[in-house]
């Protein structure tokens, strides 16, 4: 029998190799991956568990998103660039009020209007390919249910 972590790697690992076609006006190579299903869901892992999904899917995953976005501005993808300055001491906690505070009340409206092109970025690459990454569904407007912004994001004030 197959030991979890290794488990948890090796699917992992395929499905961060696993890609499907590019939609028209989407960079090559960045379409979101099939991925297949992990060996635990995200709440179900360990911490090492976790760190190795994070470490072998999500950050690369992200690298190249942001890269692909503003490769001037974001050159490189690190734990610190999500989690903060408290991931160098091993705290990982989401979400990071380090991180923008958005406003959720009137469902991003001034973020949209002051930065439409980073509201889009995030919403329609960065939630869909952190929900693949992660194994769960992206968020659902709809039942209030999936991984969006409030899992990375806390509120304006």
């Amino acid at each position: 029998m197959m030991r979890p972590s290794l488990m948890l790697y090796l699917t992992a690992l395929l499905g961060a190799c696993q890609t499907t076609r590019a939609a028209p006006g989407e960079p090559a190579g960045m379409a979101q991956a099939e991925q297949a299903p992990l060996a635990n869901e995200w709440q179900d892992m360990n911490k090492d568990e976790r760190r190795e999904l994070m470490k072998t899917v999500v950050v690369p995953r992200m690298n190249s998103l942001f890269r692909e976005f503003n490769a001037q501005r974001y050159p490189q993808v690190r734990c610190t660039f999500c989690h903060g300055e408290g991931a160098k001491k091993g705290s990982f906690d989401m979400p990071n009020p380090d991180l923008p505070h958005l406003g959720f009340g009137d469902h991003l409206a001034k973020e949209r209007a002051d930065k439409p092109d980073m509201v889009a970025f995030m919403s329609r690459r960065v939630v869909p390919e952190m929900a693949s990454a992660l194994g769960v569904k992206p968020f659902d407007p709809n039942t209030g249910e999936g991984f969006g912004c409030r899992d990375c994001h806390t509120a304006k004030e």
